[in-house]
């Protein structure tokens, strides 16, 4: 359920901030930033994917011991 919300909130916000920028005629967007620092420095769409993932697993992985959940 805090997952839904939190990914809701965060999907407004881009879309928010982003169509605030192109209305008021802003160069530098979100999507543009990533663009250039994907430019300078082709890696980092790798390393922010690594991070994203390994807080995906640190998150949602169903880890319980001793409770259930996987023990078979």
């Amino acid at each position: 359920m805090f997952l839904d919300w939190f990914t809701l909130i965060v999907v407004v916000t881009y879309l928010a901030y982003e169509a605030y920028a192109l209305k008021t005629g802003r160069t530098i967007t979100i999507s543009r930033w990533v663009y250039n620092a994907s430019n300078g420095w082709p890696l980092l769409p790798f390393i922010l994917g690594l991070v994203v993932g390994g807080l995906a697993v640190h998150f949602l992985w169903h880890w319980c011991p001793a409770s259930g959940v996987g023990k078979g």
